[in-house]
């Protein structure tokens, strides 16, 4: 079970708001497979040098996009995360 955080009122988190969420649904959940940078997060060893790799990737695949949107998808990758989480 990996351990999800639900918000209760306006910024506060506590133990009784927590959620488990089964690693099985998270790629089949849109915003689950968002939140946890496409199951990048449930690495074993290592989950934040594998979302890195996704980082890199997603760099690679927009640098000849021009600084203008790739500024625009950055904006928008980072409105999503604040949304989801």
């Amino acid at each position: 079970m990996v351990h999800c955080w639900r918000k209760k009122g306006i910024g506060t988190l506590n133990d009784k708001n927590a959620m488990n969420v089964s690693a099985r649904t998270v790629p089949s959940d849109p915003v689950h497979g968002l939140a946890f940078g496409f199951a990048a997060g449930l690495a074993p060893r290592a989950p934040g040098t594998a979302g890195s790799v996704w980082g890199i990737l997603l760099a690679s695949l927009t640098v000849s996009l021009g600084w203008q949107l790739e500024l625009l998808i950055a904006v928008i990758i980072s409105l999503t995360g604040i949304w989801i989480c």
